[in-house]
Protein backbone atom coordinates (compact mmCIF):
# COMPACT_ATOMS: atom_id res chain seq x y z
CA UNK A 1 0.00 0.00 0.00
CA UNK A 2 2.86 2.35 0.73
CA UNK A 3 4.09 2.01 -2.84
CA UNK A 4 0.64 2.73 -4.23
CA UNK A 5 0.23 5.77 -1.99
CA UNK A 6 3.62 7.09 -3.06
CA UNK A 7 2.78 6.61 -6.74
CA UNK A 8 -0.48 8.52 -6.31
CA UNK A 9 1.21 11.35 -4.44
CA UNK A 10 3.98 11.62 -7.03
CA UNK A 11 1.37 12.56 -9.63
CA UNK A 12 0.73 15.83 -7.80
CA UNK A 13 2.95 18.74 -6.77
CA UNK A 14 5.23 17.60 -3.93
CA UNK A 15 4.08 18.27 -0.39
CA UNK A 16 4.25 17.04 3.19
CA UNK A 17 2.33 13.86 2.42
CA UNK A 18 4.81 12.76 -0.24
CA UNK A 19 7.72 13.68 1.99
CA UNK A 20 6.24 11.56 4.76
CA UNK A 21 5.74 8.57 2.48
CA UNK A 22 9.27 8.70 1.07
CA UNK A 23 10.68 9.05 4.59
CA UNK A 24 8.68 6.02 5.66
CA UNK A 25 9.96 4.05 2.67
CA UNK A 26 13.53 4.94 3.65
CA UNK A 27 12.88 3.59 7.13
CA UNK A 28 11.38 0.38 5.80
CA UNK A 29 14.27 -0.11 3.39
CA UNK A 30 16.73 0.35 6.25
CA UNK A 31 14.87 -1.98 8.63
CA UNK A 32 14.63 -4.68 5.97
CA UNK A 33 18.38 -4.54 5.42
CA UNK A 34 18.17 -3.12 1.91
CA UNK A 35 21.07 -0.70 2.29
CA UNK A 36 21.28 0.34 -1.37
CA UNK A 37 17.54 1.03 -1.55
CA UNK A 38 17.65 2.87 1.79
CA UNK A 39 20.42 5.12 0.50
CA UNK A 40 18.37 6.04 -2.55
CA UNK A 41 15.11 6.60 -0.68
CA UNK A 42 16.86 8.49 2.13
CA UNK A 43 18.51 10.88 -0.31
CA UNK A 44 15.24 11.39 -2.14
CA UNK A 45 13.54 12.13 1.18
CA UNK A 46 16.26 14.57 2.26
CA UNK A 47 16.16 16.37 -1.09
CA UNK A 48 12.38 16.75 -0.96
CA UNK A 49 12.35 17.83 2.68
CA UNK A 50 14.96 20.47 1.90
CA UNK A 51 13.00 21.66 -1.14
CA UNK A 52 9.85 21.95 0.97
CA UNK A 53 11.63 23.44 3.99
CA UNK A 54 10.62 20.58 6.29
CA UNK A 55 13.62 20.49 8.61
CA UNK A 56 11.96 18.25 11.22
CA UNK A 57 12.12 15.34 8.75
CA UNK A 58 15.91 15.45 8.53
CA UNK A 59 16.78 13.72 11.82
CA UNK A 60 14.99 10.44 11.20
CA UNK A 61 16.09 10.24 7.57
CA UNK A 62 19.71 10.92 8.52
CA UNK A 63 19.45 8.01 10.96
CA UNK A 64 18.10 5.74 8.21
CA UNK A 65 20.83 6.84 5.83
CA UNK A 66 23.49 6.51 8.51
CA UNK A 67 22.57 2.92 9.28
CA UNK A 68 22.37 2.09 5.57
CA UNK A 69 25.78 3.63 4.94
CA UNK A 70 27.28 1.62 7.80
CA UNK A 71 25.73 -1.58 6.44
CA UNK A 72 27.10 -0.77 3.00
CA UNK A 73 30.61 -0.37 4.45
CA UNK A 74 30.78 3.44 4.54
CA UNK A 75 31.09 3.52 8.32
CA UNK A 76 32.71 6.96 8.62
CA UNK A 77 29.98 8.77 6.68
CA UNK A 78 27.31 6.60 8.27
CA UNK A 79 28.42 7.57 11.77
CA UNK A 80 28.55 11.22 10.69
CA UNK A 81 24.89 10.97 9.62
CA UNK A 82 23.96 9.32 12.91
CA UNK A 83 25.67 12.11 14.88
CA UNK A 84 24.08 14.94 12.89
CA UNK A 85 21.07 16.72 14.38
Amino acid sequence: MLGEATELLERHPPGRELSSRIRRRAGQDMIRGRAAAALVSSQKSLDLAEELGIREDFTSVLQFRGVARCEAGDVERGLADLRED
